[in-house]
């Protein structure tokens, strides 16, 4: 079995086991992948329809560094693009 088979696996049974966990977008990140999420074709009533696209490399695909370890003595953490 191949490096990128074998990860295709465990990315589809992690798809599978951790539905709904609040794993997906960790995972996203960590295997370097963007997504997408469209518009639903039938919206419900009252509903305000939009879609989004997000990069692989897009700099806001970054969790921000938390102030207070900006801000800690002696802390020479530089600010990411999430945090400006």
């Amino acid at each position: 079995m191949s490096e990128s088979n074998a990860m295709k696996i465990i990315e589809a049974e992690r798809v599978k086991e951790l539905y709904m966990e609040g794993f997906r977008l960790n995972d996203l990140k960590r295997w370097h992948k963007g997504f997408e999420r469209k518009a639903a074709d039938q919206p419900a009533a009252n509903f305000v329809q939009s879609s989004l696209k997000v990069e692989k490399d897009d700099p806001l695909f970054v969790w921000p560094i938390p102030q207070h370890e900006l801000e800690a003595p002696g802390s020479e953490i530089q600010p990411n693009e999430s945090n400006k």
